[in-house]
């Protein structure tokens, strides 16, 4: 096994250590604490690249892998392996292209990820795929995921921020469709209004497919007991504790995947963003805060306590995709808790409010009455 580093993988600051430490058969293993050690004054790209290094130099090593995995995971999060499991995305995503993808196509893709969407893209018969990562590591696994499927002729690897990418410089033209999964459990967690609105302004033609082209968010009023806080009927060894309610996170609820207990109204659709023909950001790239509202009318008696929200994909010629809560989906649900419980009876509406932004989607009740 080999027991040294290129010294083009280790920081500056890191290369006297381990030149001191070459050959040692635990070489692999106290390059990694001294990763851990001087993490602070070593670069995130610098840091990770050392850490796919070392974990490719010390052969499945679990004490490497477990000292790396906090700079791997900062830039590669976990949900890149449950989202190319999912055959029901995969499906969709898949049957879109066949239907749409003609030998004449330019594809671009934002976000490459593994690679797989831009190798449907290519197995679909495009003519070329163009696809786009940030991140140098994540760029480099899917060239080699695309070399070993056989498409490297096919599919282009761009390693650089969207907003950088030039007609010209990095693609020869621009591309008749857009194939992306820059879409959050929130909808619009990982910008894709602002990248999507460059792509359509710098990349694309002017009639370019988009796939997904709405993409949705879809909500409905739950009456869970609230877990972010502690309420005055809670259990709690018989002593009053909420005072640390103002410590408690009210961000919306992470992985909410289970269908909740108490259902109190049906679904809606809340936020629907047509990625083809809608405005979807300023001339700066950015997007304002915008406030909207919509209702939801109760079918049954019940303490409204929360919104439960989740997504929904729509692509061109009708086909969607919907993590519909209590089913299997590589994208989790939402719950936006209210700050104060809301008895609900049958047939009553509850107003909400949805504010919206570049990176964000949020649900609440109005904290007072337009006038």
């Amino acid at each position: 096994m080999r027991l040294s580093l290129p010294p083009e993988v280790l920081p500056e600051v890191m290369r006297p250590l381990a030149k001191a430490i070459e050959g040692r058969a635990d070489y692999a293993r106290r390059l990694a604490d001294i990763l851990k050690s001087l993490a602070p004054s070593i670069s995130r790209q610098e840091a990770v690249r050392l850490a796919v290094a070392l974990r490719e130099l010390s052969n499945d090593d679990s004490y490497v892998w477990a000292l790396t995995d906090q700079f791997v995971r900062a830039v590669v999060p976990e949900w890149h392996f449950v989202i190319v499991k999912d055959e029901k995305r995969n499906s969709v995503y898949d049957n879109a292209l066949r239907a749409l993808v003609t030998p004449e196509t330019y594809v671009l893709e934002i976000g490459t990820g593994s690679g797989i969407l831009a190798m449907m893209a290519a197995r679909a018969g495009a003519r070329h795929v163009y696809t786009i990562e940030v991140e140098p590591v994540l760029a480099e696994a899917a060239r080699s995921n695309i070399s070993k499927n056989g498409f490297s002729d096919q599919i282009t690897v761009i390693n650089k921020d969207v907003l950088k990418v030039r007609v010209g410089e990095d693609l020869p033209q621009r591309c008749g469709l857009l194939v992306h999964e820059i879409v959050s459990n929130d909808l619009l967690g990982q910008r894709v209004l602002s990248l999507v609105g460059y792509a359509r302004r710098e990349l694309l033609l002017a009639n370019a497919l988009m796939l997904p082209q709405f993409i949705e968010a879809r909500g409905m009023l739950v009456g869970d007991k609230a877990a972010w806080k502690v309420d005055d009927e809670d259990a709690c060894a018989g002593f009053d504790v909420r005072a640390i309610n103002i410590l408690a996170s009210r961000t919306p609820g992470r992985n909410a995947k289970k269908l909740p207990n108490l259902p109190l109204s049906d679904p809606v659709t809340v936020l629907s963003i047509d990625l083809a023909r809608d405005q979807l950001t300023k001339e700066d790239d950015t997007v304002g805060y915008e406030k909207t509202r919509f209702v939801l009318e109760a079918f049954r008696d019940g303490e409204a306590r929360s919104v439960l929200q989740w997504i929904r994909f729509v692509f061109p010629g009708g086909a969607a995709y919907e993590n519909v809560p209590g089913q299997a989906s590589c994208w989790g649900t939402r719950m936006h808790p209210f700050d104060i419980s809301r008895h609900v009876i049958p047939g009553e509406q509850i107003e909400c409010e949805l504010e919206t932004g570049d990176k964000h989607l949020l649900i609440s009740l109005p904290t007072k009455v337009d006038t």
